[in-house]
């Protein structure tokens, strides 16, 4: 008999273990197995339905009902395309929703330093730029200091210069408190630039997945990025434009 596993607290980084996940008749994950190094950074592309949300869900604990094992180690946020701001609410307040103890606020507005906001505490969130209620929503997120941080297409409605300050700013993120992140994507160069492994989901199971070559600082000119971006783009039925 199947069995849906609960996910317990672990420090083992991401586990998942012959996940299968349908929606009424639809099978959305089948027989899924990946494992994330504590740490690591990973870009997960795939087409619309592959199941590449339905996965990020399941991590973050907002979707059940699956057969399998599913293992995210220690505190898990998300941080989602749509800022999801409180419009009543502060910046601050939204930074410090779920916060206990006396230093609540201290905490909210060290988070919004972090990010470039620390002058943006009192203001409501309808007054931000899309660059900056993303970047209050990455303070949000990392406030709790999670050992997992999920990133749900976080950048996708940004202009393409907001968004590559938006990659300087979590990949410094990440080097600083080294969760282990899981980023969501349909941008085949924004994983390339952020991740050190690229998976491909495809019909609900991995069809893809590869370790990114040499460091960050030289992949834009580097040939084997450049492969790797082939050979990607192949496992997303994506031809070349000059072979269109």
């Amino acid at each position: 008999m199947s069995t849906r596993v609960p996910a317990p607290r672990t420090s083992e980084g991401v586990v998942v273990e012959h996940v299968t996940k349908s929606f009424g008749e639809s099978r959305v994950l089948t027989d899924l197995s990946l494992r994330l190094a504590p740490g690591s950074f990973t870009a997960v592309l795939g087409r619309s339905g592959c199941g590449k949300s339905t996965l990020l869900r399941l991590l973050a604990g907002l979707d059940g009902d699956y057969v399998g094992t599913v293992r995210a180690g220690g505190d898990v946020a998300v941080a989602f395309q749509e800022p999801r701001l409180w419009p009543w609410a502060r910046v601050e307040s939204n930074v410090a929703v779920g916060l206990q103890g006396k230093d609540v606020k201290d905490r909210a507005r060290a988070a919004l330093a972090e990010v470039g906001l620390a002058d943006k505490a009192r203001s409501w969130p309808l007054t931000l730029s899309g660059g900056q209620a993303q970047r209050a929503s990455l303070a949000r997120a990392l406030v709790r200091e999670p050992s997992v941080l999920l990133l749900d297409e976080p950048f996708g409605a940004l202009d393409a210069l907001t968004r590559l300050s938006m990659h300087h700013l979590v990949l410094d993120l990440w080097r600083r408190h080294a969760p282990t992140v899981l980023l969501v994507t349909h941008d085949v160069d924004e994983a390339l630039a952020l991740a050190d492994r690229v998976l491909v989901l495809d019909r609900g199971q991995v069809s893809f997945d590869a370790e990114v070559p040499e460091e960050r600082a030289v992949r834009a000119e580097s040939l084997g990025i450049a492969a790797l971006r082939r050979r990607l783009l192949e496992a997303l039925h994506v031809r070349p434009a000059k072979e269109r």
